[in-house]
């Protein structure tokens, strides 16, 4: 659901577009089959995993940096979402549960997991908690590789093997739904995503991907997108369904410009702009529909509206402010340690 310095790249905002176009018919047209929710949310998935991994990897993105850029990113919006829930609720006389608030603020929220869920405003926050570990990770994998002390490709790949050998050794604990100390492992199993895109970017990093015909991205992605059907197992929805989808974005740079021109459509790039802020913002209006108290035709509008106010409002202002001000901080520091070498 985030973006970083790389996400200019047209295509890349048109696949996150697309990413949320999922994740809003999935919640505000669900239908049999297929979980498009999830669908979209596992393209966030190996889309961050794809631009973390480029810029602590390929990039080498100083660290703190990179946490700098992180926190400018995600937590603006994210206070301001939650303060806003936590506000409506006391207005209206709802339960605060307090957990569940500061589970989202401090990325360990999993409501899917506890059968009391007071906020589910917040409840959408579990991706999202997904995605914070993923990039602690992979930073941590970052240090390391820097350090000569270990290969960052081998690690990655351990990483995300480590989730698909949890996601199938968990799968009978699901199946019978039992509650477990280990059962969020779950949950931070469809970090694989992250972690086999990122993988993929190191495997071919300096060589070239051989182009395919257009109608070739097209099958596999449906393919991606079938393997989500409701009867098919979670470990096979999440090897192949999430990896023929990190194998298409590593392939993008290769595609025919028909198929770049298509995700570097103004509207999708637009929407792939906005598509934290709305992720945010669509849940209590997903909700409130999902519980018959408003139609879709108020539902979607809403979500959307917010979502373009904690925009523009919100996020792009609070994100600017905090780089322009840790970039003069940057350039001050590095001028008093120029001037002592001097």
């Amino acid at each position: 659901m985030t973006s970083t310095t790389t996400a200019h790249v047209g295509y890349l905002d048109g696949w996150r577009g697309i990413a949320l176009l999922f994740l809003l018919i999935g919640h505000f047209f669900p239908g049999g089959g297929i979980n498009l929710g999830h669908v979209g949310v596992f393209l966030f998935f190996v889309l961050s995993g794809y631009l973390m991994s480029d810029l602590l990897f390929i990039k080498r993105t100083p660290i703190p940096l990179f946490y700098k850029r992180r926190v400018s990113r995600i937590f603006p919006a994210l206070i301001c979402y939650v303060a806003c829930v936590v506000v409506f609720c006391a207005a209206t006389a709802r339960t605060i549960a307090w957990d569940e608030v500061f589970g989202a603020l401090f990325f360990l929220n999993y409501p899917h997991l506890n059968a009391r869920i007071e906020m589910p405003s917040v409840g959408h926050i579990w991706s999202l908690s997904i995605e914070e570990h993923a990039y602690v990770l992979l930073s941590l994998v970052a240090i390391a590789a820097r350090a000569g002390k270990v290969k960052a490709l081998w690690l990655v790949g351990a990483l995300a093997t480590a989730c698909v050998l949890v996601t199938v050794a968990m799968w009978p604990d699901r199946l019978a739904d039992r509650a477990g100390i280990f059962k969020w492992l779950q949950f931070e199993a469809f970090g694989y995503g992250l972690f086999l895109s990122g993988a993929l970017l190191l495997a071919f990093q300096g060589k070239r991907i051989p182009a395919m015909p257009a109608l070739v991205y097209v099958l596999v992605f449906s393919a991606g997108v079938l393997s989500h059907w409701w009867s098919i197992p979670m470990p096979v929805q999440l090897v192949f369904g999430m990896g023929l989808f990190a194998v298409v974005l590593q392939s993008l740079k290769t595609a025919p410009p028909s198929i770049q021109a298509m995700l570097s459509w103004k509207p999708l790039r637009m929407l792939g702009t906005w598509s934290y802020s709305i992720y945010l913002w669509q849940q209590p209006f997903f909700v409130a529909q999902d519980n018959g108290v408003i139609l879709w035709y108020v539902s979607l509008p809403c979500a959307i509206a917010c979502g373009l106010v904690s925009y523009y409002a919100v996020e792009a202002p609070a994100r600017n402010y905090l780089n322009a001000r840790w970039r003069s901080r940057a350039a001050v520091a590095a001028s008093i340690d120029m001037t002592k070498r001097a």
